[in-house]
This record gives C-alpha cells, structure tokens and sequence, in this order.
C-alpha cells in the first residue's frame, strides 16, 4: 500500500451517506425549525447529548460498511488515550460537578466516531462535507440575524454569539476560498458565507472569531501554492483578510447591544444563570484568566481538577483584577463565573492535569501541523479543509471552540480526522474494523450520559417556557420536576434560586460550586433577614475572599458591620466601596439616614459625607438639597447647633434644637434614638428642668455602646442623675 492510501468504505451507499452522517450533529444543533436547544438556559450541556447521539450513526455506518483498505491514521492513539482518560476520571473518581463530568464525556465519547469518519471521507466526501459546512455557517448566521429581529440578539439557535461565531468559522472560511478560486453559485454561496460572518462578527461582537478568520487568510495567501501563484486567488484573500479588519470598525459603531438584550430578558426567560456570557470583558480578562491556570495546575499537576470541572474548581484561583474588568462596572449586579478557560489547550491541561492535558494538547498540536502541510498542498479541497481546521485551532487559542462547545466541537474532530490522514507521515493505530466497532462502543457509552442531559435540557427549557409566559405556579412545578428527576444537577439548583432562597436551597446549590461568589452572597442575605448574623458573616466573608472587591457583598458586610458596631470593620468596607466607584448615591443616603435616625450620628455623617461629625457646618448641613440626605442632614445640623449651644451655656435654645433632633426618629422607633433623648435628657438638667428630665427618662435604660457615643459633658451630667 502506498503511503499515501487513506482507508474507505467499498461500499457506494456508505460512501454517499458518509458525509451527511458526519454533518448530522451540527446540522441538528444549527436547525432553526424548531430548534432542539431552544429555551435552554444551558445549551452546551444537551447539546453535548445532542452531538453524542447524533454520532452513532456514523459509528454504526464505520463498524459494518465494507471495507476496501485499512491504512494508519496519525493521531487515533492519542485520541483514544485522551478519552480513556476522561472516561477514567469520571467513572472512578465522581466528580462533584456532576453535569458538566456527564457533558465533558457526552461529548469526548463523540470524538472518536467524527474522527475516524472524518479519516474515511473520500476526495468526493469531502468536497459534499465542505459544501454542507458553508451552507451550516450561513444558516447559523443568517438565523440568528432573522431572530434578532424580534428579540435584539444575535445568540441564535445555540443562545449565545460566541458558540455561534465558532461554529459558523470553518463554513466561513471555506467560503474565502470558494470566492478565490470558483464562480457561480460556489462563489455566490462563500461570499453570503463570509458577508453574514463578518456582520455577525462586528455587531454581535466576536474578536475571536474575526481573529481566527484573519489569521487563517493571512496564512493561506503565504503558504497555499493556489495563492502564491495565482494572483486572482491572492487578491482575493487579500480583500477579505482587508474586510475582516475594516468591516467591524465599520459596523461598530451602530452595533445593537446583544448582550444588553440578553440580561435584560434574563430574568424573566429563567437565564439568569446561563453559562459562557461570550467574551466576559476581551482579551485583558482573557489573559487575566490564563495567568491564574498555572496555580490551578500547580495544586493539580497530574490528573488535573476533572473533566468538566473547571467552574466548579476555578473561582479561587481567580484574579481580582480579572473579576473586576469582568464586572464592567456594573454595582448591581453579580460577578460573572467563568465557566470554562476560553482556552482549549489550557482548559486540557486544567481539567486533565499533565498526564490527560499533555496527550490533548499533544493531539490538537499534531492536527495544527497537518493543517499547515494541507495549506501547501495542490488539491483545493484539502487545502480549503485543512484552513477550516486551522480556524478552530486558532479560535481554540482565544475560545473554548473544541473541548466545550459542542457543535464547533463536532465540527473540528472531523476536520480533524481529515486532514491527519491526508498527512503523509501515518503514524498511529490501524483505521481497521475492529478500531471501527470500538468507536461505535465508545459512542453508544457515552449514549448513557447523553439521554440524561438532553432530559435535562428540555426540563429546564419547559421552566424557562413558563417563566417567559408569566406562569409561575407552572415554572416552580416545572423546576420542581428537574430537581426530583434529575438531583445531583448544579444548574437546576442555581435556577432554584430564583424562586426559593432559603438557606436550604443555597446549602443545597453550594453543594455543588462551593465557590460560586454569587450564591454565596445570597446565603448571607438570607441569614441576614433571619436574624442569623454569625452565618450571614461567614458567607459575605467567603464570598469577598472569592471576589474582594464584589459590591454587593461590600454593601451587606457594611450595614452588617455598623448594626453590629463593629465601626472600624464598617469602614474598611465602605471605603472599598469608595474606591470602586460603588458606593451610590441612593445607597449612602439610605444607608447614613437610618444610621442617623438611630442616633448613630458619626457613622451616618461617615456614610453620608466621608467625614467627621465635627468637620461638617451646620449651615451647610441644614441648606443639604438632595432629597434622600436631607432629612438625616438637618437632625445633623440641629445637633451640631445644639452641642454648640451647650458649649456657649445657651441651655434653653440647646433644649429646643435637641427637640428638633428628636422629632425625625421617631419615625424609625417609637421612643426616638437613645442618643437623641439622653442628649435631651442632659440639657434638660443643665436648663435646670429637672422634671421634664425626669419625664423624659421614664423608662430609659442607658446602654454601654449609646454612652460611648455622647459627648463627655452628657455623660457627666447622667451619672450625676443617676442615670
């Protein structure tokens, strides 16, 4: 046999349905009609299901079609070793996540039959799979700018523009070069290819997919023979590689804020919670993230945390930095997890550690070297799949596109398994029956996690669709039928949240991502209103280790702190609210107001001005002009006035400013703030109006932390009464 045989199917019917079966899984998930991750709020776990089932046929077609050679095929061993080794992490080791370990090897147990089919696609198949890819890119694209016409974002049929964008990649730049090098209907078809990829890419946006197609067609015009001589095929990427560039600074500007749309439709689609949030602030927190992996591997280095659980696993090792630029500015809300390593070769090495990540990243390093050999070859239809491939294993550099995201998944291992056996250096197992039939083995094992998932998927759909219909008796039975069917799912506990935040629901959610700042800081909320202050700490203290500067957290350890006088730890608090721009103005009124009015006068002019009773004017005080400080404002200056009158031996008029201190707290108790009436109380006996004194203090109690805060000359009068 020559060297550069591949193996085949001597079957003609086989050979025809080849390329359709290895189009099958993502052809499933880009279908608009309807579509089958509709409404999930986490596409990546029942599409991974989704891929896995739709992989069978192409094994079953493998492991009985007729054969008429068997060749080696470079990179089957490896492979096969790396989803042993998933297979093994999950099945001895239950993982604590136990969802994302089902979705990491759902989808590993695909690998191997796109793969080997991907190696058996003859001249004829490849060209039809390269045709199907350009046609699966514009349909993705081209529905999801159709259903941005109604809900204003550009996710689509995969609910998110980042998936989106990598599964349309490969379709996208075989389009470049069917518009360099054919006419016609091809060209018409590339150049619709690449035009809806583009504007997808500028108005949703995508960097990382506009980068992995620039890059692609900068290394197509310098390495492929076709572009180097041929000056029309040249030209033509040029102008397209020009286009990546210039079309998003074009379209930039009058970009409609997908993501935008998406959080505001979160809530009352159940999405609050959905996964990957597409870039999560750009490269600096990209490279942020990618700086925190080597301590995660440091404390994991041979085995890795766990298929799939890297959300779980991660959050600690976190930059605050990162979190931060991931925050955006925005006080109100959470802190976005990072639920994967945008990232293929380190979220590889996170995940499986040395042993498991070193054969991945060994694998996808032998399929990026086929892929540039393929660029110099002389046959255009190895030379437009092997730039497909290259795509994803650049948009792997900056996106999760292979180890996470199941339809470009899909789509890669067949281009992976192509494009090694296209190599001329055949170097690995035998593509024979036996390797065939192991494959179809692998996929129907990984059928026993995918029908779960897929279960999943439709239950937490049906409690989406009843969300967004206003239903809310049918969503809680709806979420109440995913938590009985399906117990051990940490997305079905997250999603309880939003209708039951009971410390049993949040224990019960933690469970599962103990370091999920955001359920964390629900915790303490809700032993808050209990009362349960110890436990309320404990989770905001948590939480802020996680997430340091997290304001919500920073505003209930705040009010938590100055309830519980603990003034100098409120202070702390407060000023890094300060120096995160988070401490708002509706916040600090409220908060120092009612400070105020429980006669907590230092630490409510500390909240609402940043200094000092002492270093405020009455005048200024009392002319205060924002309505949510003025009422706390004037008790302030009337209580500046009458500790100067009291200073100057003005009794009478102290008595009456002292009123007016007293009169504004009796909206928060009945019996006015302590503080006020033990001033009162003072300048009563100063005013030598002993029984209005004594009236006053009917029934006063002075306790130790009120005393603390009078001035020395209250004091003294008290415990001259007797009080």
């Amino acid at each position: 046999m020559n060297a550069g045989a591949i193996p085949t199917t001597s079957s003609p019917g086989a050979r025809r349905a080849l390329p359709g079966l290895l189009l099958l899984p993502a052809a499933l998930l880009a279908w608009p009609l309807p579509a089958v991750l509709a409404d999930d709020p986490f596409p990546h776990l029942a599409g991974a299901g989704w891929v896995c089932l739709a992989s069978i046929p192409t094994a079953a077609l493998l492991a009985f079609a007729p054969r008429r050679e068997d060749e080696r095929v470079r990179g089957l061993s490896l492979l096969a070793l790396v989803w042993a080794f998933v297979a093994a992490w999950v099945l001895a080791r239950a993982p604590a996540d136990e969802y994302e370990a089902r979705r990491a090897l759902a989808l590993a147990s695909a690998w191997p039959a796109l793969f080997l089919g991907g190696a058996m696609l003859d001249a004829w198949g490849r060209r039809l799979f390269n045709r199907g890819l350009v046609l699966l890119s514009i349909l993705w694209v081209g529905a999801a700018f159709l259903s941005s016409l109604e809900t204003e974002e550009l996710g689509g049929v995969l609910g998110n523009t980042g998936p989106l964008s990598q599964a349309a990649l490969p379709g996208a730049v075989i389009g470049a070069w069917y518009v360099a090098t054919r006419r016609g209907l091809f060209r018409l078809l590339g150049a619709l290819a690449c035009g809806l990829f583009l504007a997808h890419v500028a108005l949703a946006p995508v960097h990382a997919g506009g980068a992995a197609f620039l890059v692609v067609l900068l290394a197509s015009t310098l390495l492929s023979p076709w572009a180097r001589s041929r000056v029309r095929v040249r030209r033509s990427l040029g102008i397209l590689a020009a286009l990546a560039v210039f079309v998003p600074i074009a379209l930039r500007g009058d970009a409609p804020s997908a993501e935008s749309a998406r959080e505001d439709r979160a809530q009352a689609d159940g999405e609050a919670r959905a996964g990957d949030r597409g870039d999560l602030g750009g490269v600096e927190v990209r490279l942020l993230t990618w700086r925190r992996i080597p301590r995660l591997l440091r404390d994991h280095p041979a085995f890795g945390v766990g298929p799939g659980q890297f959300q779980r696993s991660f959050p600690p090792y976190r930059d605050p930095d990162e979190i931060e630029r991931s925050r955006a500015g925005d006080c109100d809300a959470g802190i976005p997890e990072v639920d994967h390593a945008h990232n293929d070769y380190l979220q590889g090495l996170a995940e499986l550690g040395l042993a498991g990540g070193g054969l991945w990243v060994l694998l996808l390093a032998f399929a990026a070297r086929a892929a540039l050999r393929g660029l110099g070859g002389a046959d255009f239809t190895t030379i437009s799949m092997s730039a497909a491939a290259l795509a994803l294993l650049v948009a792997g550099c900056f996106h999760s596109a292979l180890s996470f995201q199941p339809a470009s998944s899909a789509i890669g291992f067949v281009l992976f398994g192509a494009v090694l056996a296209r190599d001329r250096e055949h170097v690995g197992l035998r593509a024979g029956r036996w390797i065939a039939r192991a494959a179809l083995v692998v996929a129907l094992a990984g059928a026993l996690w995918a029908v779960p998932l897929v279960a999943h998927g439709r239950a937490l759909a049906a409690y989406v669709a009843f969300n967004r219909a206003g239903d809310a008796p049918g969503a809680v039975r709806a979420l109440q039928a995913v938590r009985e069917s399906h117990p051990g799912s940490a997305p079905a506990r997250l999603l309880a949240l939003q209708i039951d935040r009971s410390p049993e629901a949040l224990d019960a959610a933690l469970l599962a991502r103990p370091n999920d700042v955001n359920v964390l800081a629900a915790r303490g909320f809700a032993f808050a209103i209990l009362g349960e202050t110890v436990e309320a700490r404990r989770s905001w203290e948590r939480a802020l280790e996680l997430a340091p500067g997290m304001p919500i957290v920073l505003r209930n350890l705040t009010e938590l702190e100055y309830h519980s006088r603990n003034d100098a730890r409120a202070r702390e608090y407060l000023a890094a609210l300060r120096a995160g721009g988070c401490a708002t103005a509706p916040w600090t009124a409220a908060v120092g107001t009612e400070l105020v009015l429980a006669g907590r006068w230092q630490a409510g002019a500390r909240v609402l001005y940043d200094a000092s009773l002492e270093e405020l004017s009455p005048e200024i005080l009392f002319a205060e002009a924002d309505e949510g400080r003025r009422e706390a404002s004037r008790v302030l200056a009337h209580l500046a006035w009458a500790r100067d009158q009291v200073a100057d031996e003005d009794y009478r008029t102290a008595v009456r400013s002292y009123r007016q201190v007293l009169a504004p707290t009796k909206v928060l108790a009945a019996e006015g703030a302590p503080a006020a009436r033990a001033e009162l109380i003072a300048a009563y006996l100063l005013a030598g109006r002993s029984d209005d004194a004594r009236a006053e203090s009917a029934g006063f109690v002075l306790d130790e932390p009120t005393r603390s805060e009078l001035p020395e000359w209250a004091r003294s009068e008290l415990a001259r009464a007797g009080l």
